[in-house]
């Protein structure tokens, strides 16, 4: 038996429409599936979490320190996530992956949100003298 795989829309690439307007004028596109636009990547979504903790940390008196200690607070809550699954789930090798995939993926946010509040406390704001 043939296994399909319904979440893919299964029509022969010849059959797709092509745009002659296309700067790539072999380029094929599917209709029926949402623009990129409408379906925000992998890495924009992350790069809005990472603009979402800056905008956070700049609301408080020292963002750096607000910073880093969310990241204590974030990765103590997956930690605690970990510990209150069964002791069979712990021991489960994908979970035990994805976790550490999670406690990464939390620092890196975190890292990327330092690097962006160091890039903005060094920016000059000041206005030249008029001339």
């Amino acid at each position: 038996m043939k296994h399909v795989n319904l979440a893919v829309p299964h029509q022969p690439i010849g059959s797709l429409p092509v745009h002659a307007d296309d700067a790539d004028k072999g380029k094929v596109h599917d209709k029926r599936t949402p623009t990129s636009a409408s379906v925000p990547s992998a890495s924009l979504r992350l790069q809005r979490e990472v603009l979402e903790i800056v905008r956070q940390a700049l609301a408080t008196s020292d963002p750096q320190s607000t910073v880093r200690q969310r990241l204590v607070d974030v990765q103590a809550a997956q930690q605690a996530r970990f510990a209150a699954l069964p002791h069979s789930a712990r021991e489960d090798d994908w979970i035990q992956l994805r976790h550490g995939e999670l406690l990464r993926l939390n620092e890196t946010l975190h890292c990327a949100a330092l690097s962006v509040l160091r890039s903005l406390s060094s920016l000059d704001y000041s206005m030249p003298p008029v001339q």
